[in-house]
């Protein structure tokens, strides 16, 4: 189980990269396309929620190899704060995914999802309601810390929604 939590992180750290390469202003770090979403949720879907900690330490060294950038760019920003703005992004991201994960789990079922029109809505649904809520919180995270302004909160949340639920 360890060697599949650690795969997971890694596939999970690569997948971010990737999405990265699609990062859209004012924070590069909100990407158009964010395929580690569907790759925590598909994992967590199949494998059980249970699992959730590679999602999160796959998540955590993301983020952390993400806002280390930001040290020295301001006077306040600091490793300190990264640490915090890595683990208050981590948990959001992980518990978007482990709350669609259960959704689906409980109102559609493994491999259900296509199976009947309304499954397809819910799972829609569910994904849209699991990364508002997931994204809402986590970019807030980024201008109470520094890392972007609050003015910029409103487009940094919407580009990082749409990238998760695309």
């Amino acid at each position: 189980m360890i060697l599949e939590a650690l795969g997971v992180a890694s596939l999970y750290f690569l997948a971010g990269k990737i999405g990265l390469l699609t990062a859209v202003p004012p924070a590069f770090e909100s990407a158009a396309i964010w395929p580690t979403s569907g790759f925590a949720v598909a994992y967590l879907t199949l494998r059980g929620v249970i699992r959730w900690p590679a999602i999160f330490l796959g998540s955590s060294l993301f983020c952390f190899s993400v806002y280390s950038r930001f040290v020295g760019r301001s006077p306040n920003i600091t490793y300190r704060e990264v640490i915090f703005v890595t683990l208050g992004v981590a948990i959001c991201m992980t518990g978007q995914s482990v709350l669609q994960s259960y959704f689906i789990r409980r109102y559609i079922g493994v491999g259900g999802v296509f199976r009947r029109a309304s499954n397809a809505l819910n799972f829609i649904w569910f994904a849209v309601l699991a990364c508002a809520l997931g994204t809402a919180l986590g970019a807030a995270i980024e201008p109470a810390l520094g890392i972007i302004s609050w003015a910029e909160y409103t487009e940094t949340w919407t580009n990082w929604c749409l990238g998760e639920v695309i």
